[in-house]
This record gives C-alpha cells, sequence and structure tokens, in this order.
C-alpha cells in the first residue's frame, strides 16, 4: 500500500520524516531537488535549493537539511540547508565518497559513511573523528541508523566470508555486536524506534523486525512486498519503493497495519 507516489522517480533516493515539521522530505536524483510533502502525503513543495548533482543521503533536524550530493563514481560534499530550502552551507563537508545514503543524524552529531567508514561530525561540519566505525576489510556500508543504544550497521561482506548482516556499535566506535542479525538476503537499511528495530530486504520483498537490544526475531514479515529505504516517525514506519513499484512512499504503524489504504 502506499501514501503516495512520485511520477517517474525510479531514481528516487531517499526520504526522512521529520515530526516536529510534519513534513517528509525526499530526495530526487531524476530531478536534482528536494522535495517536501505533508504526512497525509500532499505534496508541498520543490525546496528552492540549486546546484544539486545526484543527490543522495538525507538527514534532517527541527532546522536544518543534510544532503548527500554528488555523483557516486566522484567525491562528494554534505551540503547543509535550512528547513525552507536556503542555503546555510554548501560544503560543509567535501572529499566524501557518496557512494549511496548512508548519513544519519542523532542529537548533535552528524554520521556519514564513507564505504567501510562512518565519520562523525558535529552540526556545522567540525570533524570529531573520521573512523568512528570502521568494518573489516572488504566490507562496505549500505546503510546506518543512530539512537542511544548504538550505531545500527547494513554490512555487506563484498568477499563473501561472513554474508550480509546487521551489526550494532556503541557511540564511541567500539563493538557491541558485528553480527546482530545475519543470515540475511539483501537488507538495503535499518531504522529504530525504541529497542524495536527495522530492516528492509530488497530480494525478499519485506520489512522485518528485531530486537535492537539482541537482535532476535520478532517478525519476519512486519510487512509484506516492500523494500528500499526505512525512516521511523512517532508510531509511523515509512519506506520508499514497496516491491513493482519503486517509486512510492507507503505508511504503517509499527505493528505493520496499514494507516494509509
Amino acid at each position: 500500500m502506499k501514501l503516495f507516489t512520485v511520477t517517474k522517480c525510479l531514481l528516487l533516493a531517499m526520504f526522512l520524516p521529520l515530526g516536529a515539521w510534519s513534513q517528509i522530505f525526499v530526495t530526487r536524483i531524476d530531478l536534482n531537488r528536494i522535495e517536501a510533502y505533508n504526512f497525509d502525503g500532499t505534496f508541498i513543495s520543490g525546496l528552492p535549493v540549486g546546484g544539486l548533482n545526484q543527490p543522495k543521503g538525507i538527514a534532517v533536524t527541527s532546522s536544518n537539511i543534510f544532503v548527500a550530493n554528488g555523483p557516486g563514481s566522484t567525491p562528494g560534499t554534505i551540503r547543509k540547508y535550512n528547513i525552507d530550502g536556503t542555503v546555510v552551507n554548501a560544503t560543509l563537508i567535501s572529499g566524501v565518497s557518496i557512494k549511496s545514503e548512508d548519513m544519519a543524524v542523532f542529537g548533535s552529531r552528524l554520521y556519514v559513511g564513507n564505504g567501510q567508514k562512518i565519520a562523525e561530525y558535529t552540526l556545522d561540519g567540525t570533524l570529531i573523528n573520521d573512523s568512528r566505525v570502521t568494518l573489516a576489510n572488504g566490507h562496505i556500508l549500505r546503510g546506518i541508523t543512530v539512537s542511544s543504544l548504538g550505531i545500527f550497521v547494513v554490512d555487506h561482506d563484498t568477499l563473501g566470508s561472513s554474508g550480509l548482516k546487521i551489526g550494532v556499535y556503541n557511540l564511541d566506535g567500539t563493538t557491541n555486536n558485528a553480527s546482530l542479525i545475519t543470515g540475511l538476503a539483501s537488507p538495503r537499511d535499518v531504522a529504530v524506534s525504541g529497542t524495536r528495530l527495522f530492516v528492509s530486504d530488497d530480494i525478499m520483498g519485506r520489512v522485518s523486525e528485531y530486537s535492537a537490544i539482541d537482535g532476535s526475531t520478532v517478525s519476519l514479515n512486519r510487512i509484506s512486498g516492500a523494500a528500499g529505504f526505512l525512516a521511523v516517525s512517532g508510531n509511523s514506519l515509512y519506506f520508499l519503493g514497496n516491491v513493482g513499484n519503486v517509486g512510492t512512499i507507503g505508511e504503517y504503524k509499527l505493528d505493520g497495519s496499514f494507516l494509509n489504504k
């Protein structure tokens, strides 16, 4: 089921609901812009941000939008905007490898995935640690989310020795459990709400729920027919790209029941 459809958005990259502003922000690779929607799915506007080139990851605070900008084949930048789209700093962070959409905000910190590492910055772009988390050789990040429980990482082993898994690291970067959840087919993204951890799987076409504490399975099919990127806002779970229709954003309760039919 879908909350709304973005026309011809096969290159739609990522979204993040922001409860404080009652908006969903979407990066559009095909149009090189950021779009804002109400929580009921109605379109608000394309924000007046210029100079974007294949924007991908997006993270939002109560007053700012952070956007990973640049083709995946070249070093990119993290841009910072006000909520209305006006520029704060077009080169907040430079020289990062924007391979996909590995970026998250937690508290006063911005976490940016860069290959097999996660760097930590203040919200004004000051580097705190360029290797807050470092995965094993041959492993790459495919998605991250951060909460008081730690830094949760979608970990793809390109060498094939340990497969595809979800790991969790303490906020100081030390390992909590590098194999919190294993045996996954093709994990795409993670989202956390309290002690509830949600994982989308492209191949299985579903969102599964696990314990964020010990990785135990709560429900393998919390939402069926769903894949792609995830975000949690309040008691709602949003996903981008349900199976067979990648240009939609769906909204469900955390128990998997429909909120919008």
